[in-house]
């Protein structure tokens, strides 16, 4: 049996992903969600239902990546609501965070004293949020749509999401 060197493992693991996304996931966009202007989002819905909620490119964060630092993720919604507490159990995903199209996954803020409310967008159960953002900020803006996604969550209409964006 031949053992591939870490770094060769690392870039087969680093290009995997992002040929698999193109077959298995559709793509989707929302811009302005709910009325308020520059909350825009970028679903990944999976054949399975299951949707990965990124930032879209549109996003300010990735728009001025450049200029604007991510400063701090905190998925601490309110005093007795943290994101990073979820637990899910089973097929139909019991006892995970119930999500309305309004409910806040996280806030964002900026070098600049900017903040951003990341919204689900959607009635969801919440799969999982990315607690590697938490730690590295930068993800969300350099690879929003793959190490930087913000959560999955498992909708509960399936076909929520009706216009698919077009290949890019």
């Amino acid at each position: 049996m031949e053992v591939a060197a870490s770094a060769d493992i690392s870039d087969q693991l680093n290009r995997f992903p992002r040929e698999s996304m193109k077959t298995f996931y559709t793509k989707y966009f929302a811009s302005d969600l709910l009325g308020r202007k520059d909350e825009d989002l970028c679903y990944l819905q999976h054949n399975n239902g299951v949707c990965v909620i990124c930032l879209a490119p549109s996003h300010p964060l990735v728009r001025q990546r450049d200029t604007t630092f991510v400063q701090d993720v905190n998925f601490r919604v309110r005093d007795n609501l943290n994101r990073l507490d979820n637990t899910v159990k089973g097929r139909k995903k019991r006892s995970a965070q119930q999500l309305c199209p309004d409910s806040v996954l996280c806030r964002v803020t900026c070098s600049n004293g900017s903040q951003f409310s990341i919204r689900a967008g959607l009635k969801a159960k919440l799969i999982e949020v990315n607690a590697a953002i938490q730690h590295d900020g930068r993800l969300l803006q350099m690879e929003p749509q793959w190490r930087g996604f913000v959560a999955m969550v498992l909708p509960n209409a399936p076909r929520c999401l009706k216009f698919p964006a077009n290949a890019e």
